[in-house]
């Protein structure tokens, strides 16, 4: 409930399975689905900024690539 992850308290606390864990750690659902909500939005946010900037530089290489035709 304080932020951490729960295979880093499994490792921490030495347990052999995550279900272990989950015994022991009793985490808020919705602390931890709001958590993980977070988590995806940032890294979907973060994907999405590379694929623009790869299109952008795919784009560029196109147009330098590309043969001038005169007017």
């Amino acid at each position: 409930m304080r932020g951490g992850s729960l295979p880093a308290l499994q490792q921490i606390r030495g347990h052999a399975t995550l279900a272990m864990t989950m015994r022991y750690s009793h985490p808020s659902p919705r602390v931890t689905c709001a958590d993980e909500m977070e988590k995806t939005d940032a890294a979907c946010q973060q994907l999405a900024a590379e694929i623009d900037r790869s299109r952008g530089r795919k784009l560029a290489q196109e147009i330098e690539g590309a043969a001038v035709l005169p007017l």
